[in-house]
């Protein structure tokens, strides 16, 4: 009997070591394969936000993806508003969808914040959508392609490689892993009605539960059951705000729902308090600002709302397919004013969010938040006080293996290291530069502890072999250290991750690019170096207030028949020369020459024509060679180069062209240089860069009412200022959002295509006279009366967006329209300067003045400008610099120190003999032009 127990309990004495050894070695392989989880996540990811939350669940850079505005945005503390997208895909018809969404960006612009539209595309959640990928969204909605996607649908979405609008809670879901902290929207989900018996209550709930995303609307959506939903949310732990000087929270389309909120705030700067508290404080939960709509037209929606619901129930409508049905019955019941209701509502959250954005942004810099990444948080420097009762397990044998400390959860603490870390080989968080290693000194760096949680004093020593090996390879210590120092862990006791900090964030390399990261890398490393050469350059022109020129920088190869004009299909014998050109470029060296030398942001490859173009920058700016310190040298791309074959009049024939480089003149690049923009007496810039740069100059320019002058360089690009600054769908949305665009010189072609798209954008009527005047063949020989009246009709349509426009006409000369000044001052009454800065001014206020009167008549002056003296065609070398000699001349002048006491006609005056010289010679600006030579 003895022995059968000895026997019986030496079998549950191994029983028991031998459950405990499988205990230890599956927690030990769950640590490992977290371990090689994060390390090999894209260094670029940062581990926690600015609130020291962690972020080793933000998903890979193969399924999520934030613009580079965005993450540069966020890099240097600037705010930004996310947007959804299922008002695209499914909230409101076309073409209302984009038109809004174009609108709301617009809005979010113009307070100073970045816009952050959230969609699915091939797959991919995407933070930051551009305009072309907006569009395409709204395509896959016409063609019913787009999903409505919730959380629940993330995963069947992007496993599918589908396109789709983002909902409440899944924008905020992707706004959270960018570390977006304020999303804006039209209105909530909620519990719906009868929501007690059939459990219908929206996602969007318990998402603000668990995500510290702060979300401004209108309220709930009104044909949900708005008090339940209130007590839905007070469950969640989400705090319900109301906007302004009432109490009760808004119902979408009525400012008032009859139901308290939980807390009423007046000010924006209140809002942005709060926020930053709950950041500060860590919760995991969001919380919703309501904001009651601004008009009474959405009152009047009640009934059609009603009725709606009725008809859905008698149509076995139901689920996600009830609030667009309703929304769409309901803009029909109500003859378009639930529409107009719902988009006046969805503008008044976006500037009301902006502004909060921009207060959250600017605690956050101040109190060492998001956006200054060398001043973590106190909580992401690990000062969370650890629990007096928290009991650390470390393995005993053998001495050579790692011992981490570890809190009572088992799950990752946070350490901090000292500003002079004496441990080299950790991330500088000061370098802007995610994944560069460094040496010696260190701002404090957040790192990550591998622990444990035994319940025995000792493991045997593979189960502590097994434990070794799940830190990375490369971060393991190779010997053991001297005892730490008090207060903080040995960096050679942890496993090691890379913190890259926000001012690191750049976007993934895409699936279909391998190399793009390490191209990326490569530009960055040669930015950095370049600025740090011309470190003294770059202060200079800071300093200097000078105007900036945007654009191309073009080696020119030009061919003109010397015999007869050019025929197809035939060798046509010409004289071809090699020069410099470019838009930019030309006007840059034109107003140089002129004496009034402006900052050059442009780029230029890394092959042997960059020298050249570079060299004969420097040959004309003397000693203003600062100039050109916003010429970007470009990583393994090839310099701008365009090919022109003329006709013997020098009129352009065609033209073949690499504009790659351009491209790289990207937002990224502008953002280095937002001083220079908005301390500016001008911007000039051409329609060579894209659309996202453009409008990234106009929104800089629109916060300090800089004067923009927009010069197209053809018909294909001229429409693109439109594109850039996202038309709406109305006059007054278009308006709102171009009007930036103080003064723009296209061609008579070039007007015709702007005109064109413009109407088209805000689909108003089109009279007979205007209607001709567009579809009128402008490359057809005509007399100056017929181009005169052409110019009137296209620019009168083009006057609620343009304060100033300088068509120019060839032969016979410059049309100038621009708005009528107080007083009806003429040409030779006031200076262009003058009329710029007024023109600047205004249009950011108050731009109902230029609009057609009642009867029809134009609001603008007109003025024709001949040319000085009559040109023999056979005496024109080229034409091609013409223009841009002309722009560069009246720009010089207007700055000049006589600049003020110049008229409207005698600047344009003064261009057209600038103009006029460069028909000589076969150079784009004629070596000899000064204002000397034009005076």
């Amino acid at each position: 009997m003895a022995a059968d127990v000895i026997i019986l309990f030496l079998c549950m004495l191994f029983l028991h070591r031998f459950c405990l050894l499988r205990l230890a070695r599956v927690r030990c392989g769950a640590l490992r394969t977290a371990a090689v989880r994060r390390s090999h996540r894209p260094k670029h990811l940062c581990p926690v936000d600015s609130a020291g939350r962690d972020l080793s669940t933000r998903p890979s850079a193969a399924v999520f993806r934030v613009s580079e505005e965005v993450q540069d945005a966020l890099a240097t503390g600037k705010p930004v508003v996310a947007l959804e997208t299922a008002i695209v895909t499914h909230g409101m018809p076309e073409p209302h969808n984009v038109d809004v969404a174009h609108m709301v960006e617009g809005r979010v612009r113009a307070e100073g914040s970045v816009p952050a539209t959230v969609g699915l595309l091939d797959g991919k959640v995407v933070v930051g959508l551009t305009a072309q990928e907006l569009k395409l969204l709204a395509a896959a909605s016409r063609e019913r392609r787009a999903r409505k996607v919730s959380r629940r649908d993330l995963a069947v979405a992007i496993a599918e490689k589908a396109a789709g609008g983002t909902t409440v809670s899944a924008t905020m879901m992707a706004a959270h892993w960018a570390g977006i902290h304020v999303f804006v929207t039209g209105g909530i989900g909620g519990v719906h009605r009868d929501g007690e018996n059939s459990l219908d209550v929206s996602a969007d709930l318990t998402e603000l539960g668990r995500t510290p995303v702060a979300v401004v609307c209108a309220g709930c959506k009104s044909i949900l059951d708005i008090g339940r939903t209130l007590e839905y949310l007070e469950t969640q732990g989400v705090p319900t705000i109301t906007f302004g000087e009432q109490k009760n929270f808004p119902a979408f389309f009525a400012p008032d729902s009859g139901f308290a909120a939980s807390t009423h705030l007046s000010t924006v700067s209140a809002c942005g308090r709060v926020i930053n508290s709950s950041l500060e404080l860590g919760l995991e939960s969001g919380l919703v600002i309501g904001v009651p709509i601004p008009s009474e037209e959405g009152k009047a929606v009640d009934a059609a709302i009603h009725q709606a619901l009725q008809e859905a129930k008698a149509a076995d409508v139901a689920g996600r397919d009830v609030t667009p049905f309703v929304l769409q019955r309901v803009n029909e019941l109500s003859s378009g004013k639930s529409l107009a209701a719902n988009i006046e509502l969805i503008k008044n959250n976006a500037t009301i969010g902006s502004q909060i954005a921009r207060e959250v942004s600017q605690l956050r810099s101040s109190n060492g938040g998001g956006g200054h990444p060398s001043t973590p948080s106190p909580r992401s420097l690990g000062t969370t006080p650890t629990p007096p009762n928290a009991h650390v397990h470390q393995f005993s044998p053998p001495s050579s293996h790692i011992s981490p400390p570890s809190d009572t959860s088992g799950r990752m603490t946070f350490g901090s290291l000292p500003p002079s870390s004496p441990f080299p080989g950790f991330v500088d968080g000061a370098s802007g530069e995610g994944g560069h290693v460094t040496q010696g000194n260190s701002p404090p760096l957040e790192y990550v502890n591998a622990t444990t949680q035994g319940t025995a004093s000792s493991i045997d020593a593979d189960i502590a072999a097994e434990f070794e090996n799940l830190v990375p390879r490369e971060y393991r210590a190779e010997q053991r250290h001297p005892p730490p120092a008090p207060g903080f862990t040995p960096p050679h006791q942890t496993t090691r991750r890379y913190h890259a900090t926000a001012a690191a964030r750049r976007a993934p390399p895409s699936a279909e690019s391998p190399g793009a990261e390490e191209e990326e890398d490569a530009q960055r490393k040669l930015d950095r170096e370049f600025l740090r050469r011309r470190d003294a350059d770059f202060q200079r022109s800071v300093d200097a207030r000078c105007p900036v020129v945007i654009g191309a920088a073009v080696v020119d190869v030009v061919a003109k028949p010397t015999d007869a004009d050019i025929q197809l299909r035939l060798t046509n014998n010409c004289s071809v020369s090699t020069s410099f050109g470019g838009v930019g470029r030309n006007i840059f060296e034109a107003m140089s020459r002129c004496g009034q030398p402006p900052l050059f942001i442009s780029s230029v490859g890394s092959d042997e024509s960059q020298s050249s173009v570079l060299s004969h920058i420097d040959s004309f700016l003397g000693q203003s060679k600062w100039c050109s310190v916003g010429v970007r040298p470009c990583h393994q791309q090839s310099t701008a180069t365009y090919m022109a074959v003329l006709q013997r009049d020098g009129e352009l024939f065609t033209g073949i062209g690499n504009f790659d480089v351009v491209q790289r003149i990207s937002p990224s690049w502008l953002r280095r240089f937002e001083k220079h923009l908005q301390s500016a007496p001008i911007v000039v810039l051409d329609g060579n860069l894209t659309g996202e740069a453009i409008g990234c100059v106009l929104s800089a320019c629109q916060q300090s009412q800089t004067p923009v002058w927009f010069e197209p360089t053809c018909t294909v690009k001229a429409a693109k200022v439109y594109s850039a600054l996202s038309t709406g769908a109305t006059a007054g949305a278009v308006a709102a959002v171009s009007g930036s665009v103080t003064i723009a010189s296209p061609n008579l072609a070039e007007l015709q295509t702007m005109a064109r798209v413009y109407t088209d954008a805000t689909g108003g009527g089109v009279g007979e006279q205007l209607r001709s005047a567009l579809a009128h063949d402008v490359s057809s020989l005509m007399s100056a009366e017929v181009k005169a009246s052409l110019c009137r009709e296209l620019c009168d349509a083009l006057s609620p967006v343009h304060p100033c426009l300088l068509v120019t006409l060839g032969e016979h000369g410059v049309m100038m329209a621009r708005w009528r000044l107080a007083g009806h001052l003429g040409d030779d009454d006031v200076s262009l300067k003058q009329c710029l800065q007024a023109y600047a001014q205004q249009q950011h206020t108050d731009m109902s003045h230029a609009t057609s009167r009642g009867d029809g008549s134009s609001t603008m002056d007109y003025a024709l400008y001949n040319l000085p003296t009559p040109v023999d065609v056979d005496s024109i070398v080229s034409v091609s610099g013409a223009g841009d000699s002309f722009v560069g001349a009246v720009v010089a002048s207007m700055l000049s120190d006589g600049g003020d006491r110049l008229s409207v006609s005698e600047c344009m005056r003064l261009g057209l003999r600038a103009a006029r010289t460069s028909l000589a010679v076969s150079e784009a600006i004629n070596p000899a032009l000064s204002l000397d030579t034009v005076l």
